[in-house]
């Protein structure tokens, strides 16, 4: 093979896994975090869990039911975002995330969409995002929440 040849193989080989690489998990009160997360059936037990193994272009598809929140600092991109995503009206965070006392914590995590959840009494915010660009909340409550529904922090200066 040529060097051009190369390049192709390489190059369609990287294509191939940035268009198969996109997982949705599914995360239900009924799960379990030994679970692989890739059904409703098989669906993992926490949104923690789920945050930290999702990578750009995964979903996390939520099912019904109360739930600890969650913490993530894992960027995706303008074409691939990480998204979690509410699947029914009635799935709500009521518990603080395991790492600040918010029910969801996006930090230094760009191109982040948050949908559908109901965020009720946390210790200090519903949502939190800080350090963080390109992220969408959409069609969230947050109520009964210490100091702030939803909290964004600017960053001074952001390199990159």
């Amino acid at each position: 093979m040529n060097r051009f040849h190369l390049q192709f193989v390489f190059i369609c080989f990287l294509t191939q896994n940035l268009i198969f690489s996109q997982s949705a998990y599914y995360v239900s009160v009924n799960g379990n975090n030994s679970n692989d997360g890739l059904t409703a059936s098989t669906a993992f037990a926490t949104l923690e869990y789920a945050s930290n193994i999702v990578a750009a272009g995964d979903s996390v598809l939520v099912l019904s039911g109360s739930y600890t929140g969650f913490d993530i600092r894992t960027s995706g991109t303008s074409t691939q975002p990480i998204v979690f995503k509410a699947i029914t009206n009635d799935v709500i965070i009521n518990v603080r995330n395991p790492i600040t006392t918010d029910g969801i914590n996006i930090e230094d995590a760009d191109w982040i969409e948050v949908q559908g959840f109901n965020v009720i009494n946390q210790p200090r915010a519903g949502i939190r995002i800080v350090l963080s660009d390109f992220v969408k909340i959409k069609n969230n409550t947050c109520s009964n929440n210490f100091k702030w529904g939803i909290e964004h922090e600017f960053p001074l200066i952001k390199n990159g």
